[in-house]
């Protein structure tokens, strides 16, 4: 085999390597917010993935379109949470949480851009996924309690688009 040879054979090796990271990625994401979702009641159809936080659609499944792999071997996304207004069902916020996820062999590390905690989570440890619900839910509930009462939009790690 030529040098050129080896070398093109290496690099394909590390694309799919590279793909099957992602993948995993991705997988466990569509775990960890689908499990989000059940723990908030949260309609399905109303939380999807993004890759940059100035869309306001995305798929309802993490996959290669929605995340960027970084040089620092994280994956980075943005998901998006959409909540109606009971009393107008034309007005509706969403919730953006920039997330950045890193696979360590069978346990992820994640967490919630702009804020200070790092979770290990692993999709059979149920205590370590109740943590992060509940980690969310503080951050949510802090940014209503800044940013609803004066307008102003929350630096917590999860903004609010009206």
């Amino acid at each position: 085999m030529s040098k050129y040879q080896e070398l093109s054979k290496a690099f394909a090796e590390s694309g799919q390597r590279q793909t099957k990271y992602i993948s995993d990625c991705c997988d466990f994401a569509n775990f960890l917010f689908q499990k989000v979702a059940e723990y908030f009641e949260w309609p399905g159809d109303q939380m999807c993935f993004v890759l940059d936080e100035s869309l306001y659609v995305g798929p309802q499944r993490c996959d290669t379109t929605v995340v960027r792999l970084k040089e620092d071997g994280y994956v980075y996304f943005f998901v998006l949470s959409t909540v109606k207004r009971l009393d107008n069902v034309n007005r509706s916020y969403q919730f953006i949480m920039p997330i950045k996820l890193k696979k360590f062999e069978e346990t992820f590390l994640i967490q919630i851009i702009n804020s200070s905690e790092e979770l290990m989570l692993k999709t059979t440890d149920t205590e370590e996924l109740e943590k992060f619900y509940e980690y969310i839910e503080a951050i949510e509930e802090l940014a209503h309690a800044v940013w609803h009462p004066i307008g102003l939009e929350p630096r917590t790690g999860i903004d609010v688009h009206l």
